[in-house]
């Protein structure tokens, strides 16, 4: 799925390079260029259909804050064999893991500071 990732933003005119480093899978972030436009991107994929994003043990996001941009491809609804790939700003995805971690605080005494948390 990584790869139909990295397609859609090759169909979409970018110059698509790999950023590598400890722990980081093989096309799970990119840089993307097209033009004057620059920025990075985190690849998700969602086999559930549901996105899912992990805090550091000071209750931080992880990787998604450094990135500019966030690219999620999961499996089609209607046509299982095929992958929909949707594109997100960073800040969108932050914030709606924000809203939906404030939710669950107010409905639980307690919630563990490393949990994944899961947007549909």
């Amino acid at each position: 799925m990584r790869i139909a990732a990295r397609r859609a933003l090759e169909l979409r005119g970018y110059k698509v390079t790999d950023i590598s480093g400890p722990g980081i899978a093989m096309g799970g972030r990119l840089h993307a260029i097209r033009g004057k436009q620059k920025f990075t991107v985190a690849v998700r994929t969602a086999t559930d259909r549901e996105l899912g994003l992990i805090r550091d043990d000071h209750g931080k996001w992880k990787t998604i804050p450094a990135m500019d941009k966030v690219v999620v491809a999961a499996p089609a609804i209607k046509e299982p064999e095929m992958v929909e790939v949707f594109g997100f700003d960073s800040e969108e995805i932050l914030e709606a893991f924000d809203h939906e971690l404030a939710r669950l605080k107010s409905a639980v005494q307690v919630y563990p500071q490393k949990r994944r948390f899961f947007w549909r």
